[in-house]
């Protein structure tokens, strides 16, 4: 086990705050301050700072020091349009291996969703749509393009924009993760592709939305 105060220590503590949110774009991140918030120590922070910039969640300046990156609109539609090839790709082979089993676990994790929805238990509905792609992820067998996602989700944390609390979205985003249960259901690794492309696609129609209202 890593002692406290190491590097990776430090990095996922910062990396965790810049992608919750509680570390915003564009925020100064003074390492002397930091190491104090996390208890750590500077050095670590400095190298976890590197990394993270590294990442493209952190920025570096001469004479200024580190920031929080933020991100354009268009990064962010770049950022979605690489996801969509992901998201795609990963679903359609985990449609061609998934078992009866993990089928089973997609079906209670959309059920949970449905009754978080109608309690507006956003947290846990992001929680299990987490969960819900994961098995995806893990059943497709395809672990470098799971990364690249993780990486490209990462990034886009950083935008904070909650999309499922936007009007209309929360209905659209169930039904979008059920068509791809029906296509897993099915064995059919095109609908699954279709149905992963297509929950992409209105992701991306809700950032240029919620981008408008939080520059409103």
């Amino acid at each position: 086990m890593a002692k406290r105060g190491a590097p990776d220590n430090a990095y996922n503590a910062i990396k965790s705050r810049i992608t919750s949110g509680e570390y915003y774009p564009s925020q100064r991140l003074v390492e002397e301050q930091v190491a104090k918030e996390l208890s750590l120590s500077r050095h670590n922070v400095r190298a976890a700072l590197q990394r993270l910039e590294a990442d493209g969640l952190v920025t570096i300046e001469p004479n200024r020091g580190a920031s929080v990156a933020s991100m354009s609109l268009e990064q962010a539609l770049d950022t979605l349009a690489a996801r969509k090839i992901l998201e795609m790709e990963i679903t359609r082979a985990a449609a061609e291996n998934i078992s009866d089993e993990q089928i089973h676990t997609l079906q209670i994790y959309v059920k949970n969703m449905t009754e978080f929805l109608e309690q507006q238990r956003f947290d846990d509905y992001s929680r299990t749509n987490r969960l819900f792609h994961r098995v995806i992820y893990d059943v497709s067998g395809k672990r470098t393009i799971a990364w690249l996602i993780s990486l490209l989700r990462e990034r886009m944390a950083r935008m904070q924009m909650r999309t499922i609390l936007i009007p209309g979205r929360s209905s659209e985003s169930l039904k979008e993760h059920t068509a791809i249960l029906r296509a897993m259901e099915a064995h059919d690794p095109e609908a699954a592709a279709s149905a992963a492309g297509a929950h992409i696609e209105n992701l991306t129609h809700i950032v240029e939305t919620a981008w408008g209202l939080v520059r409103s």
